[in-house]
């Protein structure tokens, strides 16, 4: 879904494009607007906008100081500039922020169809190049925290290209599932069987918020952000993908599964890992 914000102080020409743009031919699923920089702030908070169209001289804040935080709170953002003046300033500005095109005014409706075009196949191509990298991302996410191995900066960068975030969660809890296969089950089968699991965990509903990465075949590392009160949804949420598993003869015949303890703070992950690792190697499953 792309969703597009419109900034711009002039009403008529906010209005306009809002009624005679063919959002929906340009691929644009949302439209929302805003009267100026301060307004435009919180729509993008709201919005989360894949691509913003901004006016460059309005009150109270400019279009270069608004589009600059916007972009660092969103930065893949995609942004197209509209000016009235051919100001060099403004020109670079424009440039040093990295905007995908710059519309003058009187806006020519063709000319900006075409920049708004642009900018959504170059969302469209991010979103491409992330869901391909997502597992590797997820992987990197996962055993840095585990092992401990990754700066905090480097974490956050990370989660933040995933779309992810832990913040708002004050517990978390390290898993291992051991899915146990029927005889004769090809490596495509279990790797087809693990990869549903992992879709399940990142799809499910409920308190928990699960990051799964798949270890190897013969297991699945499971990071959980949940609230205290709701670790006993662990049960639920792994009983109703057993079960499914069942209902639809997956050549998983059963799922075990491990959870180590839960801790409160980002830098403990690997504890609780730890945990789940010797639970594992003494056999203490819970099904």
């Amino acid at each position: 879904m792309i969703k597009l914000l419109i900034v711009e102080d002039e009403t008529v020409t906010r209005k306009n494009l809002l009624k005679h743009v063919k959002w929906s031919e340009l691929g644009v699923d949302v439209v929302e607007e805003a009267r100026d920089g301060i307004e435009g702030l919180e729509a993008a908070r709201q919005l989360e906008p894949d691509i913003v169209v901004s006016d460059i001289r309005m009150p109270g804040m400019n279009g270069i100081d608004f589009t600059f935080h916007v972009r660092k709170q969103f930065p893949d953002c995609r942004i197209i500039y509209l000016s009235g003046y051919s100001d060099k300033e403004y020109l670079k500005a424009a440039i040093r922020i990295n905007a995908v095109s710059y519309v003058e005014k009187p806006i020519n409706i063709d000319e900006f169809q075409d920049a708004v075009k642009k900018a959504v196949d170059l969302c469209k191509e991010q979103y491409r190049i992330k869901s391909e990298s997502l597992p590797f991302i997820h992987k990197r996410i996962v055993n840095g925290l585990i092992h401990s191995s990754m700066e905090r900066e480097e974490l956050e960068r990370n989660l933040n290209l995933a779309g992810i975030s832990l913040d708002r969660y004050s517990a978390y809890t390290v898993s291992i599932l051991v899915p146990s296969y029927e005889q004769n089950v090809s490596d495509d089968e279990k790797q087809r069987c693990c990869e549903f699991i992992v879709d399940r965990l990142h799809h499910a509903s409920g308190h928990l918020a699960h990051l799964a990465v798949i270890d190897n075949m013969n297991q699945i590392v499971v990071l959980s952000a949940h609230q205290p009160e709701n670790r006993k949804e662990f049960a639920t949420a792994y009983r109703s993908i057993s079960e499914h598993l069942k209902e639809t003869r997956s050549p998983c015949s059963t799922l075990s599964w491990v959870a180590g303890n839960s801790v409160s703070a980002w830098e403990e992950i690997s504890g609780s890992y730890r945990t789940a690792v010797q639970f594992l190697n003494n056999l203490f499953f819970y099904d």
